[in-house]
């Protein structure tokens, strides 16, 4: 169950780190497709800045896109751990609910009493 609790944390952290880095990419691009349109390549797309503006627009897209991948899996990772802790957790009080659960009876008899039991 602790090996659940760390694929769970680890899997927060990478969903967290990746959206971050995705978050930084998306001002990246905001960024580049200004340039596009301060540049006017919209209108003329064949000047040669504008194709290197608009490679550069491509990869940065690409790189959202694997953030959004590498998050996905991280928040997929978090949640199999969550649940893995949880299944264990119930497993594990209804162990110790089994355990707990004893019976004594108290039985009068000719010479007193006798007290059996049951674990």
């Amino acid at each position: 169950m602790l090996s659940a609790g760390v694929i769970g944390l680890a899997g927060m952290g990478v969903a967290l780190g990746f959206t971050a880095r995705g978050n930084l990419h998306q001002k990246e691009l905001i960024f580049a497709k200004e340039q596009l349109t301060a540049q006017n390549c919209s209108r003329d797309p064949g000047r040669q800045y504008c194709a290197g503006i608009a490679e550069n627009v491509t990869n940065v897209e690409g790189k959202i896109d694997s953030d959004d991948k590498y998050a996905r899996f991280g928040g997929i990772a978090m949640l199999t751990g969550i649940l893995v802790v949880g299944a264990g957790g119930v497993l594990y009080h209804l162990g110790t609910k089994r355990l707990k659960h004893s019976e004594f009876v108290l039985a009068p008899t000719l010479g007193g009493a006798v007290l059996s039991g049951r674990f």
